[in-house]
């Protein structure tokens, strides 16, 4: 470097820049995105993992077949389910398992369901036989009787985390309570399911599906733990919002630019800088998790496009607000998938009202006044583009989402950029 003060060092004109999602990075500070946790979850993500010794060698190509869920890519929860079944990433599967701020039960039966759907061929039979088959050893296991809605509860558990192979509620007309009851030989009545402290009911898009609930993932020992981190990182443990998440993720896939997409999606706010192989303490380094994450395949790597969030029914808007705040610290296009229309404007009173944003002025006073704008495009061009905070986002209720295509997402958000 030279001696002459007037002449400004090489760092002087360099900014430290996460190379995967953009943001600011101090010397105090871990990389967001450190190379073999991308990685990692990149392969995880992409190849056919299940039975590696059948699969063909690692392809940049998406999976023709579903693997995982009915989408292909699983949820960041199935990777440790599902880890006997992925030994050819066994260590790396390892090390990611340490920076992951889950603790996951041993559920050796859901391994064992893959396993029974397995044929000589290396494919994945399309029925929900063996689900069924290991839930009543399950449950006979514990010396009770196959209830009726205890069968019906662990095949809705095992939906929404997509993980039972070759189902998907967004494509067929047979439902799961119609699966139980064909088994069953009998209807399951409304008020059986209303009645039970195992399911609630809840709607996405056009239709009404059912979750589980904390009694019964509390009764059958099936909690996923979330320990030692300053914020709650998003993990969608109810069937609605899964199956939101997993049509996002599938349209991201489809898209020519976008190289690879899964959820959740995390980035990692640690105080030691430098190697990824740094010792990684799930007590002291923050998690921040997204719902779904599209990125394009850049010379240097991939860098992060898209960050989604898929609003709960009880997520606060607090949360919600937490999470934008830190989606614009990225170089990523964030997209907020609202339950509704009315939970949109809930937020921006939200908004408006905590004094949060700058401008407050540009949105309606009253909750009501927000009835008279007639449609989401309109909600875009009279409100959100005049919001600083919101610059680069895209709000959509989850029906909306899941009618358009992200081309019109992506043309909506550009045009909010250049505007």
């Amino acid at each position: 470097m030279s001696s002459n003060p007037s002449q400004g060092a090489l760092t002087d004109f360099h900014t430290n820049k996460c190379p995967v999602c953009g943001r600011m990075c101090g010397d105090d500070k871990q990389i967001c995105h450190p190379t073999d946790f991308v990685t990692t979850e990149r392969k995880l993500a992409m190849r056919q993992c299940l039975f590696p010794e059948l699969r063909p060698e690692f392809s940049d190509s998406v999976p023709l077949s579903p693997v995982v869920g009915s989408d292909s890519l699983p949820f960041n929860v199935q990777y440790l389910t599902l880890a006997p079944l992925m030994q050819a990433f066994s260590n790396e599967l390892d090390e990611y398992e340490k920076s992951t701020s889950y603790e996951f039960p041993d559920q050796p039966w859901i391994q064992r369901i893959y396993r029974n759907h397995h044929i000589p061929d290396g494919k994945l039979t399309r029925c929900l036989h063996a689900a069924l088959q290991e839930i009543e050893k399950r449950i006979e296991a514990r010396e009770q009787d196959s209830d009726v809605i205890d069968v019906l509860a662990h095949l809705v558990y095992l939906d929404q985390f997509g993980l039972l192979p070759g189902y998907d509620r967004l494509r067929t007309n047979k439902s799961i309570r119609r699966i139980c009851s064909d088994h069953f030989g009998s209807e399951i009545s409304d008020a059986t399911i209303e009645n039970s402290e195992l399911l609630v009911r809840r709607r996405v898009d056009r239709a009404k599906v059912y979750s589980t609930t904390s009694a019964f993932r509390r009764k059958w020992d099936l909690e996923i733990h979330l320990d030692g981190f300053d914020h709650r990182p998003v993990v969608g443990d109810h069937r609605d919002h899964n199956l939101v998440t997993r049509a996002a993720k599938e349209k991201l896939s489809l898209l020519p630019t976008v190289h690879w997409a899964c959820a959740p999606h995390s980035f990692y706010l640690g105080e030691n800088s430098g190697s990824s192989a740094a010792v990684i303490d799930s007590s002291k380094v923050p998690t921040f998790e997204f719902d779904f994450a599209g990125f394009k395949n850049m010379p240097q790597g991939q860098k992060l496009e898209y960050l989604g969030i898929v609003a709960d029914w009880d997520e606060s808007n607090y949360e919600i607000y937490y999470q934008l705040k830190q989606l614009q610290e990225t170089d990523a296009l964030g997209i907020i998938v609202h339950c509704n229309r009315h939970s949109i404007y809930e937020f921006l009173h939200f908004l408006k009202t905590n004094e949060l944003i700058a401008k407050p002025e540009v949105l309606p006073d009253t909750l009501d006044q927000y009835q008279a704008i007639p449609n989401v495009q309109a909600l875009h061009d009279t409100i959100i583009r005049e919001v600083p905070f919101l610059d680069g986002i895209v709000i959509y209720p989850r029906r909306k989402f899941l009618d358009e295509t992200f081309l019109q997402i992506d043309q909506l958000m550009r045009g909010q950029n250049n505007a």
